[in-house]
């Protein structure tokens, strides 16, 4: 005996998506899984490989992003690691996050000019991943730049967020010094 076929339903097509989703989330946290198997093996090249699918499956994965920055920068190629890191401030909806990875990637390289428009506008943005090494950051960069104005007033916030970071009060009390001293 033949039936009718059903017409889908609401719920069907509105299930669709959410099943792609699903099946495109649970893709991800297997590679997300293989790729920590094989950091273990120190196979780094095939991590950052699976962290870059990763990334374009889900473009807010800001933790992929910043894993495979931070092993590109191991690896000795900080500039794909400055792409890769740019590329998610771009896609990211949560980009705090990753402009504070940038601004630490190009603290790492000494290039702390560039570092401190990242980590500026990670702290203007806000959100997880925008913590006390964020604005620790920028007060390092501020001195390196001999900006100990600037160094002074980034301790100070520091000090304000961070009432419990301990390094806090004696890095402005160094910022303070150096400006007076304008060493």
């Amino acid at each position: 005996m033949q039936t009718a076929a059903k017409k889908p339903t609401k719920a069907t097509k509105g299930s669709s998506p959410l099943q792609v989703s699903g099946m495109i989330s649970t893709v991800v946290d297997g590679l997300w899984e293989t790729g920590d198997h094989y950091f273990h093996d120190g196979d780094y090249t095939r991590v950052v490989a699976l962290l870059r699918i990763c990334v374009e499956a889900d473009q807010n994965f800001d933790e992929a992003y910043s894993s495979a920055g931070y092993l590109l920068w191991s690896m000795g190629e900080s500039k794909s690691a400055e792409a890769l890191l740019e590329y998610g401030t771009r896609r990211s909806k949560k980009p705090g996050a990753l402009n504070s990875e940038m601004g630490q990637q190009l603290y790492r390289t000494n290039n702390y000019a560039a570092a401190v428009s990242y980590l500026q506008k990670a702290i203007k943005l806000g959100g997880s991943g925008v913590d006390v090494i964020t604005y620790t950051s920028l007060g390092h960069c501020y001195t390196k730049l001999k900006k100990y104005e600037d160094a002074v007033q980034a301790w100070k916030q520091v000090v304000a967020k961070f009432p419990d970071f301990p390094a806090g009060p004696k890095n402005l009390r160094d910022a303070e010094e150096r400006l007076k001293s304008g060493k």
